[in-house]
């Protein structure tokens, strides 16, 4: 039976070399993502015979599993079967599954029912696109930077995330303080970014820091598995113009540098603004996310 235990900041690296096996071009498989979403879905995973296991709960309270990750690439489900039939479960569901899993799934499980929400799709860009920002497309973003060094000339750029902790715990206050949101994955975020911030040297991420006159305006961070970086957290200080499009730019061109071939920005939850945002960037695909319910007899 498989032995599931909950996602942590102690265990979480565990799962890394698991998602480097594979070619996933969503953030679900990340991390960071998961760490920090994790009081929202409760994700656990379990380690049994060199295979990776997760499973995590909808706000219906609905339990879910991905998809197992193995080091022979093969995909075994026996065991979810298994631990789904102790649950007393007739239909098990599957999520957080690529276009890389549905290939497979569907041929394996015709007769599942897929579904998928738009608003959950990642935004998927060239990373030499957001480093450059060449081209009339990407007009309005460069005009941005361009404000943005023309007026704060002594601004710095500094991808020593760990040695300034202090100041990033005293930029996130300020954010916080003066942003508000009703939405509850807002309020997710913030209840978890401090701890996550801590713990940042423990979890494979990377960092970058913007400053003007030694404060600073803007950060993003994020991890990278194979081609893909993943970016799990993005804020700035708008009192300050172009900072997005500056942090932006600037973390992309340190990627595209480091041999970074596609930056995953993740989804849009729905919201309106972020989704103009996003859009506004031009991604050169939606890394759709889906899911699947499956008779347990089928398994």
């Amino acid at each position: 039976m498989l032995d599931f235990k909950k996602l942590d900041f102690s265990n979480a690296i565990k799962l890394l070399n698991y998602f480097r096996l594979c070619n996933y071009d969503i953030c679900d498989k990340s991390v960071g993502s998961l760490l920090i979403w994790n009081s929202y879905y409760n994700t656990e995973f379990a380690i049994n015979d060199d295979t990776l296991y997760l499973k995590y709960n909808l706000s219906t309270k609905k339990t879910v599993f991905t998809l197992p990750i193995s080091k022979d690439g093969s995909i075994n489900l026996a065991p979810i079967k298994e631990y789904a039939k102790s649950l007393s479960l007739n239909v098990v569901t599957f999520g957080s599954m690529s276009e890389f899993d549905i290939d497979f799934f569907t041929k394996k499980f015709p007769q599942s029912k897929l579904t998928f929400n738009q608003k959950w799709s990642d935004y998927v860009y060239n990373a030499s696109d957001l480093a450059f920002l060449s081209g009339k497309k990407y007009h309005g973003q460069k005009n941005f930077v361009n404000r943005f060094n023309k007026t704060y000339k002594s601004y710095k750029v500094n991808f020593n995330f760990v040695d300034n902790l202090d100041k990033i715990e005293s930029f996130l206050l300020d954010y916080y303080k003066n942003t508000k949101k009703d939405a509850r994955l807002f309020n997710v975020e913030k209840a978890i970014i401090f701890d996550f911030i801590k713990n940042f040297d423990k979890i494979g991420q990377e960092g970058i820091i913007l400053e003007v006159d030694d404060k600073i305006v803007a950060i993003a961070f994020g991890e990278r598995i194979n081609d893909y970086f993943f970016v799990h957290f993005e804020k700035a200080d708008t009192s300050y113009i172009g900072s997005y499009q500056k942090i932006v730019n600037e973390f992309s061109k340190k990627l595209y540098n480091d041999g970074v071939k596609f930056i995953n920005r993740e989804d849009d939850a729905g919201d309106d603004g972020l989704r103009k945002s996003k859009q506004s960037y031009h991604p050169v695909k939606m890394a759709n996310k889906y899911f699947a319910d499956t008779l347990i007899e089928d398994l």
